[in-house]
Protein backbone atom coordinates (compact mmCIF):
# COMPACT_ATOMS: atom_id res chain seq x y z
CA UNK A 1 0.00 0.00 0.00
CA UNK A 2 1.40 3.40 -0.96
CA UNK A 3 1.73 6.26 1.52
CA UNK A 4 -1.06 8.12 -0.26
CA UNK A 5 -3.39 5.14 0.14
CA UNK A 6 -2.37 4.73 3.79
CA UNK A 7 -3.20 8.37 4.54
CA UNK A 8 -6.47 8.25 2.62
CA UNK A 9 -7.52 5.06 4.42
CA UNK A 10 -6.75 6.69 7.76
CA UNK A 11 -8.82 9.79 6.89
CA UNK A 12 -11.71 7.65 5.63
CA UNK A 13 -11.77 5.80 8.96
CA UNK A 14 -11.50 9.04 10.95
CA UNK A 15 -14.11 11.08 9.04
CA UNK A 16 -12.97 14.03 11.16
CA UNK A 17 -10.48 16.81 10.56
CA UNK A 18 -6.92 15.71 11.38
CA UNK A 19 -3.79 17.87 11.06
CA UNK A 20 -0.66 16.84 9.12
CA UNK A 21 1.35 16.31 12.32
CA UNK A 22 -1.17 13.86 13.77
CA UNK A 23 -1.53 12.04 10.44
CA UNK A 24 2.24 11.57 10.33
CA UNK A 25 2.28 10.29 13.92
CA UNK A 26 -0.67 7.91 13.51
CA UNK A 27 0.23 6.52 10.08
CA UNK A 28 4.03 6.62 10.59
CA UNK A 29 4.40 8.33 7.22
CA UNK A 30 7.53 10.45 7.60
CA UNK A 31 8.85 13.06 7.32
CA UNK A 32 5.88 15.32 8.09
CA UNK A 33 6.64 17.29 4.90
CA UNK A 34 5.70 14.21 2.87
CA UNK A 35 2.29 14.10 4.59
CA UNK A 36 1.80 17.76 3.70
CA UNK A 37 2.66 17.13 0.03
CA UNK A 38 0.40 14.08 -0.21
CA UNK A 39 -2.54 15.86 1.43
CA UNK A 40 -2.12 18.84 -0.91
CA UNK A 41 -2.17 16.46 -3.89
CA UNK A 42 -5.30 14.76 -2.52
CA UNK A 43 -6.86 18.21 -2.10
CA UNK A 44 -6.09 19.17 -5.70
CA UNK A 45 -7.71 15.93 -6.87
CA UNK A 46 -10.87 16.75 -4.90
CA UNK A 47 -10.37 13.74 -2.61
CA UNK A 48 -9.64 15.72 0.56
CA UNK A 49 -10.66 19.13 1.88
CA UNK A 50 -8.12 21.20 3.84
CA UNK A 51 -9.26 24.02 6.10
CA UNK A 52 -8.48 25.79 9.39
CA UNK A 53 -10.19 24.00 12.27
CA UNK A 54 -9.56 22.18 15.52
CA UNK A 55 -7.72 18.88 14.99
CA UNK A 56 -9.81 15.92 16.17
CA UNK A 57 -6.73 14.30 17.75
CA UNK A 58 -4.49 17.02 19.24
CA UNK A 59 -7.17 19.70 19.64
CA UNK A 60 -4.97 22.49 18.26
CA UNK A 61 -6.27 24.90 15.62
CA UNK A 62 -4.36 23.98 12.48
CA UNK A 63 -4.93 23.12 8.85
CA UNK A 64 -6.89 19.86 9.05
CA UNK A 65 -7.67 17.27 6.39
CA UNK A 66 -11.19 15.89 5.89
CA UNK A 67 -11.96 13.23 3.32
CA UNK A 68 -14.73 14.21 0.89
CA UNK A 69 -17.83 11.96 1.01
CA UNK A 70 -17.65 11.17 -2.70
CA UNK A 71 -13.91 10.56 -2.65
CA UNK A 72 -12.49 7.47 -4.31
CA UNK A 73 -9.19 5.90 -3.37
CA UNK A 74 -6.35 6.48 -5.89
CA UNK A 75 -6.27 3.72 -8.47
CA UNK A 76 -3.99 2.64 -11.29
CA UNK A 77 -5.26 5.51 -13.41
CA UNK A 78 -3.42 7.92 -11.10
CA UNK A 79 -0.01 6.32 -10.51
CA UNK A 80 1.84 9.62 -10.13
CA UNK A 81 0.64 10.40 -6.61
CA UNK A 82 1.53 6.95 -5.36
CA UNK A 83 5.00 7.17 -6.91
CA UNK A 84 5.61 10.59 -5.38
CA UNK A 85 4.32 9.46 -2.00
CA UNK A 86 6.73 6.54 -1.97
CA UNK A 87 9.63 8.74 -3.05
CA UNK A 88 9.94 6.81 -6.34
CA UNK A 89 11.30 8.46 -9.45
CA UNK A 90 10.25 6.44 -12.52
CA UNK A 91 12.67 6.21 -15.40
CA UNK A 92 12.12 8.08 -18.62
CA UNK A 93 10.62 5.09 -20.39
CA UNK A 94 8.18 4.36 -17.56
CA UNK A 95 7.19 8.02 -17.25
CA UNK A 96 6.54 8.21 -20.97
CA UNK A 97 4.37 5.10 -20.85
CA UNK A 98 2.18 6.75 -18.19
CA UNK A 99 1.76 9.99 -20.13
CA UNK A 100 -1.57 10.45 -21.89
CA UNK A 101 -1.73 12.03 -25.33
CA UNK A 102 -3.95 14.84 -24.04
CA UNK A 103 -1.27 15.86 -21.51
CA UNK A 104 -3.50 15.38 -18.46
CA UNK A 105 -0.48 15.55 -16.18
CA UNK A 106 0.45 19.02 -17.41
CA UNK A 107 -3.13 20.20 -16.99
CA UNK A 108 -3.29 18.78 -13.44
CA UNK A 109 0.00 20.49 -12.61
CA UNK A 110 -1.24 23.81 -13.97
CA UNK A 111 -4.43 23.53 -11.92
CA UNK A 112 -2.40 22.62 -8.84
CA UNK A 113 -0.12 25.64 -9.19
CA UNK A 114 -3.07 27.92 -9.93
CA UNK A 115 -4.82 26.67 -6.79
CA UNK A 116 -1.75 27.43 -4.68
CA UNK A 117 -1.42 30.93 -6.13
CA UNK A 118 -5.12 31.55 -5.54
CA UNK A 119 -4.87 30.43 -1.91
CA UNK A 120 -1.82 32.62 -1.24
CA UNK A 121 -3.46 35.59 -2.95
CA UNK A 122 -6.60 35.14 -0.84
CA UNK A 123 -4.59 35.12 2.40
CA UNK A 124 -2.57 38.18 1.38
CA UNK A 125 -5.80 40.02 0.55
CA UNK A 126 -7.10 39.13 4.02
CA UNK A 127 -3.99 40.72 5.51
CA UNK A 128 -4.30 43.88 3.41
CA UNK A 129 -8.00 44.22 4.25
CA UNK A 130 -7.47 43.73 7.99
CA UNK A 131 -7.75 46.71 10.38
CA UNK A 132 -4.70 48.91 10.81
CA UNK A 133 -3.54 48.79 14.44
CA UNK A 134 -1.72 51.98 15.48
CA UNK A 135 1.31 51.75 17.75
CA UNK A 136 -0.46 53.51 20.63
CA UNK A 137 -1.09 52.56 24.25
CA UNK A 138 -3.63 49.92 23.17
CA UNK A 139 -1.38 48.27 20.59
CA UNK A 140 0.01 45.54 22.83
CA UNK A 141 -3.41 44.31 23.91
CA UNK A 142 -4.71 44.30 20.33
CA UNK A 143 -1.95 41.97 19.16
CA UNK A 144 -2.70 38.28 19.81
CA UNK A 145 -0.24 35.81 21.29
CA UNK A 146 -0.86 33.61 18.26
CA UNK A 147 1.41 33.09 15.28
CA UNK A 148 0.96 34.70 11.90
CA UNK A 149 2.22 37.28 9.41
CA UNK A 150 2.32 41.06 9.73
CA UNK A 151 2.76 44.22 7.69
CA UNK A 152 4.01 47.53 9.16
CA UNK A 153 3.26 50.60 7.04
CA UNK A 154 2.59 54.33 7.00
CA UNK A 155 -1.21 54.85 6.75
CA UNK A 156 -0.60 58.02 4.71
CA UNK A 157 1.21 55.88 2.11
CA UNK A 158 -0.93 52.69 2.01
CA UNK A 159 0.72 51.33 -1.15
CA UNK A 160 4.14 51.19 0.52
CA UNK A 161 5.28 48.69 3.12
CA UNK A 162 7.93 49.57 5.69
CA UNK A 163 8.39 46.12 7.22
CA UNK A 164 6.79 42.71 6.73
CA UNK A 165 7.43 39.24 8.05
CA UNK A 166 6.18 36.31 10.08
CA UNK A 167 6.46 34.89 13.54
CA UNK A 168 8.46 31.72 13.92
CA UNK A 169 8.06 29.52 16.99
CA UNK A 170 8.82 31.82 19.93
CA UNK A 171 6.21 32.20 22.66
CA UNK A 172 4.06 35.30 22.47
CA UNK A 173 3.40 35.09 18.73
CA UNK A 174 2.48 38.35 17.01
CA UNK A 175 2.45 40.32 20.27
CA UNK A 176 6.04 39.36 20.98
CA UNK A 177 7.29 39.87 17.43
CA UNK A 178 5.59 43.17 16.59
CA UNK A 179 5.33 44.93 19.94
CA UNK A 180 8.19 43.58 22.05
CA UNK A 181 10.73 43.19 19.24
CA UNK A 182 10.02 45.87 16.65
CA UNK A 183 8.70 48.64 18.91
CA UNK A 184 10.42 48.00 22.25
CA UNK A 185 13.50 45.95 21.34
CA UNK A 186 16.97 47.08 20.31
CA UNK A 187 18.21 43.85 18.72
CA UNK A 188 19.88 44.02 15.32
CA UNK A 189 17.38 43.20 12.59
CA UNK A 190 14.37 44.66 14.40
CA UNK A 191 12.65 47.71 12.97
CA UNK A 192 14.06 50.25 15.43
CA UNK A 193 17.63 49.19 14.68
CA UNK A 194 16.96 49.15 10.94
CA UNK A 195 15.58 52.70 11.00
CA UNK A 196 18.71 53.89 12.82
CA UNK A 197 21.09 51.96 10.54
CA UNK A 198 19.32 53.40 7.47
CA UNK A 199 19.65 56.97 8.73
CA UNK A 200 15.89 57.51 9.02
CA UNK A 201 16.24 58.09 12.78
CA UNK A 202 19.36 59.15 14.71
CA UNK A 203 18.88 56.80 17.68
CA UNK A 204 16.63 54.00 19.00
CA UNK A 205 14.45 56.29 21.13
CA UNK A 206 13.72 58.54 18.16
CA UNK A 207 12.96 55.44 16.10
CA UNK A 208 10.52 54.26 18.76
CA UNK A 209 8.77 57.64 18.71
CA UNK A 210 8.67 57.58 14.91
CA UNK A 211 7.02 54.13 14.90
CA UNK A 212 4.45 55.22 17.50
CA UNK A 213 3.57 58.45 15.72
CA UNK A 214 3.79 57.45 12.05
CA UNK A 215 3.24 53.72 11.55
CA UNK A 216 0.57 51.06 11.98
CA UNK A 217 0.47 47.28 11.63
CA UNK A 218 -1.84 44.78 9.95
CA UNK A 219 -1.83 41.14 11.02
CA UNK A 220 -3.18 37.78 9.91
CA UNK A 221 -3.18 34.75 12.21
CA UNK A 222 -1.72 31.68 10.49
CA UNK A 223 -1.18 28.80 12.92
CA UNK A 224 0.55 26.32 10.60
CA UNK A 225 4.30 27.02 10.60
CA UNK A 226 4.96 25.71 7.10
CA UNK A 227 1.98 27.59 5.67
CA UNK A 228 3.28 30.76 7.38
CA UNK A 229 6.68 30.32 5.76
CA UNK A 230 5.36 29.97 2.21
CA UNK A 231 2.93 32.85 2.75
CA UNK A 232 5.77 35.08 3.95
CA UNK A 233 7.76 34.35 0.77
CA UNK A 234 4.73 35.23 -1.37
CA UNK A 235 3.97 38.35 0.66
CA UNK A 236 7.53 39.68 0.47
CA UNK A 237 7.59 39.16 -3.29
CA UNK A 238 4.37 41.11 -3.76
CA UNK A 239 4.72 43.87 -1.14
CA UNK A 240 8.50 44.36 -1.46
CA UNK A 241 8.90 46.00 1.96
CA UNK A 242 11.72 48.44 2.70
CA UNK A 243 12.91 46.16 5.51
CA UNK A 244 12.62 42.45 6.25
CA UNK A 245 14.68 39.77 7.99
Amino acid sequence: MSNAETILEFLEESRKGVCDDCISRETRVEPRQQVYQICRQLEHRGTVTRRKDSCALCGHTKTVNIVCPEAARPDVATPLIAAQAQGDHPGRGEAMSQRHPDDNEEKDTSRSIAARISALKSQLEQLLNSPAIPFNDHCRNELPERHGIYRIFDPTKPDETVRAGRTKTAAGGLRQRVYQNHLMGNQDGNLRAQLVADGVCPDPETAKRFIRESLAVQILVVEDEEERTWLEHFMLGVLRPRYCD
